[in-house]
């Protein structure tokens, strides 16, 4: 789909696409502004995918391509990929790239393991018990 002149979606406004292949128009879709986007914080983007498609690590999809795309914080946008789960291991990351026209990307990538922060802490608090017991025992 395509918009001559600018485009606003605003908190709450929904833009569904539906991937079912990765390359444009035949196997996923996207909004082609031909003008100035502007997306606020809370604007909410349905992806789902179709066709019995599933996406794998490397895979990109520039869902928005506009002459200029605004947004003031990435992270205030919301994505449901409720439609369009992932494998284990893999993860959606979005982004905007700057260029001739800018795009709103979708990229599949490897997903972060998180690092055991709280393991520290739990022996921590294992030493403080057994010292504690051990105290009692010798106590009685």
């Amino acid at each position: 789909m395509s918009v001559i002149g600018n485009f606003d979606l605003l908190a709450g406004g929904t833009l569904l696409l539906e991937l079912g292949g990765t390359v444009f128009d035949t196997g996923y879709e996207r909004l082609d502004v031909v003008g100035t986007t502007n997306l606020d914080p809370g604007s909410f983007f349905d992806i789902d995918f179709f066709g019995g498609f599933t996406a794998g690590l490397g895979d990109v999809f520039d869902i928005l391509v506009g002459d200029n795309i605004n947004v003031a914080n990435l992270g205030a946008l919301i994505f449901d990929f409720t439609g369009a789960r992932l494998g284990t291991g893999l993860a959606w990351e979005t982004s905007i790239i700057d260029g001739t026209r800018d795009s709103l990307r979708l990229s599949i990538v490897a997903a972060a393991v998180p690092e055991p922060s709280t393991l520290p802490l739990f022996a921590s608090l294992l030493f403080a018990v057994d010292g504690a017991a051990r105290a009692r025992r010798r106590r009685a």
